[in-house]
Order: structure tokens, then sequence, then C-alpha cells
């Protein structure tokens, strides 16, 4: 067993949450490392098309986060507006 298996079921909430996201992105790090050792890239087209893809899921993430934080104000204020009926 690795010691990442080990550490979290006696590690605390916000560190075992510090290693998960540590081990996938260096999985995904792994991963591509592994892909370009195996078959170089030629050309800029293939890094051109990550870095369009790792923008757009940024945006689309930052935009998700917003419209939860709206609709949780929306909600907030329909509930605050119910209760002063």
């Amino acid at each position: 067993m690795s010691a990442s298996t080990l550490a979290h079921p006696v590690a605390p909430t916000n560190v075992s949450a510090l290693l998960s996201s540590v081990i996938v992105n260096l999985v995904i790090y792994g991963i591509i490392r592994v892909n370009l050792d195996l078959r170089p890239v030629e050309g800029e087209l293939p890094g051109i098309i990550a870095l369009a893809a790792i923008v757009r899921n940024m945006h689309v993430g930052h935009l998700n986060a917003y419209a939860a934080y709206v609709l949780l104000a929306l909600l907030l204020a329909l509930v605050a507006g119910a209760a002063f009926r």
C-alpha cells in the first residue's frame, strides 16, 4: 500500500481534501508525461488546443460558481421576504 492510502483514514477532513486534490493532479500530470514520452507532440496546435480547453474549463467553472452564488442570494431573499410577511 502507498503512503497516501494509509494517510487518508487518519487525516482530518481538510487535510484529506488537500491530499485528494494533490493525488488527482499528480495522476493527471503522470498520464500527460507518459503520453508525451511515448508519443512526442509535433507542432504548436496540440498545445493551443490544450490551452483553449483549460481556459474554457476555468470560465465554465467560474460561471457555475457565480450562478450558484446568485441562486443562493435569490433563495435567501425569497426566504427573508416570506419571513417578513
